[in-house]
């Protein structure tokens, strides 16, 4: 299946627990300094992508917003390169206020570091 846009739609997300176990079971891993990526193939035909950033890693909604939106973008930019694979993103080290850019563009760096070890 071939995609059309860099859109973040439904069909690109994990959507249940059976999906995510599905993962969990058999799932290779890649890891940086702040995120650890679970990944294994799917059957769907395109790539789709599970977050799990824990409270006890970051402590304020806005933090767990902030990573969670940092994740999805990375992966909608680079969502067309990726095989038909299930990724789940889990934030491993727990962050501090995020206010900074410099912070900011870290996580993505981080992101971006990630894709390419799949």
């Amino acid at each position: 299946m071939q995609i059309k846009d860099n859109a973040y739609t439904h069909r690109d997300r994990l959507e249940n627990a059976s999906q995510f176990n599905r993962v969990f079971d058999q799932a290779t891993k890649a890891s940086s300094d702040f995120f650890t990526l679970l990944f294994r193939e799917n059957t769907v035909g395109q790539p789709r992508l599970g977050v799990i950033v824990a409270k006890s890693r970051a402590k304020r909604a806005v933090d767990r917003n902030t990573v969670k939106r940092i994740i999805r973008e990375s992966f909608r930019l680079t969502k067309t390169s990726l095989p038909a694979y299930d990724f789940i993103v889990i934030l491993k080290r727990p962050i501090r206020a995020i206010k900074k850019a410099k912070f900011k563009k870290s996580l993505k760096l981080q992101m971006e570091t990630l894709w390419e070890q799949y």
